[in-house]
Parts: structure tokens; C-alpha cells; sequence
């Protein structure tokens, strides 16, 4: 069995799974700087487990915003995930951290994205 292919020179090694920078990582109502390498941006919103600590695994919950770059996404696919989730500011957390017994089943929740006249996120 040979050794898997070297990826072009100047290109990331292909990743098997990418989340986010944790230093993107800002609060609720922050401006999004957008980026000049894209032309599309797309909110995904999610549900946010907070860990807490061994008496309360789970300390709650609250949104956060994974802003991805769509259009350079399709070659990152082939590449690994760098300049689509790294942006800066790219992933907003909170406003509010939502304990268990308030949330009920979170696996029942209804999620929505709004635009930034409804509230969230803004662009720059």
C-alpha cells in the first residue's frame, strides 16, 4: 500500500474534521469584518453546550453563530478547512447562557437565523 499523496505546495494538508479557530470565537452583536477572499458569507446558527464541571456536567446552553465563507468552501472540502471558518469574529457566541431545567429537551428546540435588522448577525 503506497503513502497517501502530498497536497500541492502552498496547500493544507486535508483534514478530517474542523470546527473553528477558538480565537474567532466573539460575543453577541459583534461586526462581522467581511473578509475580501469571499463573496458569500452564511450563518449557521447552533445550540452551544457550556461544560461545566463534575456535580453539573452540563452548566447550559446558549446560540452560536458559525459563520462560514460558502463560496471558498467547495475547494476547502479537497483541501481542509482554513480561510471558511477562520475569519475574523467568525463565530459569535451567546447572549445568554441557558441552564437545563430552563431549556428542557434540547433536542426539541427550534432554531432561526435573522438578518441584521432583526438583531443578528452584522456584517461589516
Amino acid at each position: 500500500m503506497g503513502s497517501k499523496p502530498k497536497p500541492a505546495t502552498g496547500q493544507p494538508e486535508p483534514l478530517f474534521y474542523y470546527k473553528s479557530n477558538m480565537n474567532s470565537i466573539v460575543g453577541d452583536g459583534e461586526t462581522i469584518p467581511w473578509p475580501a477572499y469571499t463573496s458569500r458569507l452564511d450563518v449557521e446558527p447552533e445550540l452551544a453546550v457550556v461544560y461545566g464541571n463534575e456535580k453539573q456536567p452540563v452548566a447550559g446552553f446558549c446560540i452560536f453563530n458559525d459563520i462560514s465563507a460558502r463560496d471558498v468552501q467547495a475547494t476547502e472540502f479537497v483541501g481542509g478547512f482554513c480561510l471558511t471558518k477562520d475569519m475574523a469574529k467568525g463565530n459569535q457566541l451567546g447572549p445568554y447562557l441557558v441552564t437545563l431545567d430552563e431549556v428542557g429537551d434540547p433536542y426539541n428546540l427550534k432554531v432561526t437565523a435573522a438578518g441584521h435588522r432583526l438583531g443578528s448577525p452584522v456584517f461589516s
